[in-house]
C-alpha cells in the first residue's frame, strides 16, 4: 500500500515557490529508486507485501515479512539499493564527462551521496541492516529462531486456569511427528473440567476469587481446586490469605 505524508505537498509547494525546481524532483525520484530496488531484491528473494510512504525528504519502504529474512538474505536487501546507487554515480559521472551536460552532474551527485549515506552502519541505514545480519550471524539466537520455525508450527495452547487460546502453543511439523509422544504412542490427553470454578475469569480481572462459589468452603489453600489456589502465589492463594479469611470471618 503506497500512502502520501500530509506533509509531503505543503513541503514540495514550497521548495518550488523558493526556487528549488529541477534538483528537487530529481533528487525525489533517486530516492524513489533507491527504495524500489529494495523492493524488486525482496521480491526475486521470494518475500512479498510492502508499505510505502511518500514523505517530504524521499520515500519510506517497510516489508512486511522481512523479519522473517535469514541474515543473508537480510544482507542481499539492504546492499542491494546503494550498490544500485553508486553504480548510477559511476554511470552518470561517464556520461557527464564524456558528453559535459549539466543534467548528468546532478544525477551523478545525488546517486553518489545517496549510495554512500546509506552505507554508515547506523540503524536505520542500509549500512545499520547489514552491520545487524553480519553480528546476527555471530549469536546463537537467530539460528535458534530458524530451527523454531523449521520444526514447530503455530497451535491452540491450552492455558492453565484460562483454557484454550488460538495459536498460542507450538506443534511439531508433519516431517517432525514421529517426535511427537502423543502421536508416536497414541496418548490421550484428557481435559479435566473444574466444574463452575471461575479461575479464568479471575485471573483475566474480570471478577475477584471471593465470588467463587467454590472460595473459601471446598476451596481452600490446604485442599485446593482451581489452579489460582494450589500456589503461594496464586491469586485466590492471596486474596484467601490477606482478604478472604475476614470475609469468612464476618460471614461467620
Amino acid at each position: 500500500m503506497i500512502r502520501v505524508s500530509k506533509f509531503f505537498f505543503p513541503y514540495f509547494i514550497f521548495l518550488l515557490f523558493v526556487g528549488f525546481k529541477g534538483q528537487v524532483i530529481m533528487a525525489f525520484l533517486i530516492v524513489i529508486f533507491h527504495e524500489f530496488t529494495h523492493y524488486i531484491t525482496a521480491l526475486l528473494l521470494g518475500f512479498s507485501g510492502f508499505d510505502m510512504e511518500i514523505l517530504p525528504i524521499g520515500a519510506r519502504l517497510s516489508l512486511r515479512e522481512l523479519d522473517e529474512a535469514t541474515p543473508k538474505q537480510d544482507i542481499l536487501i539492504s546492499l542491494s539499493a546503494p550498490i544500485m546507487n553508486l553504480t548510477a554515480a559511476a554511470v552518470f559521472y561517464f556520461l557527464f564527462k564524456s558528453y559535459a551536460k549539466e543534467i548528468f552532474y546532478p544525477l551523478y551527485m545525488g546517486n553518489l551521496t545517496i549510495g554512500l549515506f546509506n552505507l554508515i552502519p547506523a540503524f536505520p541505514l542500509d549500512g545499520g541492516r547489514v552491520f545487524r545480519a553480519i553480528m546476527c550471524q555471530r549469536t546463537i539466537y537467530k539460528r535458534a529462531n530458524e530451527l523454531m520455525q523449521e520444526v514447530f508450527s503455530y497451535c491452540e495452547g491450552q492455558w492453565r486456569g484460562i483454557g484454550n487460546i488460538e495459536a498460542s502453543g507450538f506443534s511439531l511439523r508433519e516431517n517432525y511427528k514421529n517426535y511427537d509422544a502423543v502421536e508416536r504412542f497414541g496418548i490421550k490427553v484428557e481435559k479435566k473440567t473444574l466444574g463452575t470454578c471461575i479461575c479464568s475469569e479471575i485471573l483475566l480481572g474480570k471478577k475477584l476469587p471471593n465470588k467463587c462459589e467454590y472460595f473459601g468452603k471446598i476451596c481452600t489453600p490446604e485442599q485446593p481446586i482451581g489452579p489460582c489456589m494450589v500456589s503461594a502465589e496464586g491469586a485466590c492463594s492471596i486474596f484467601y490469605k490477606y482478604k478472604g479469611s475476614r470475609i469468612n470471618e464476618r460471614s461467620n
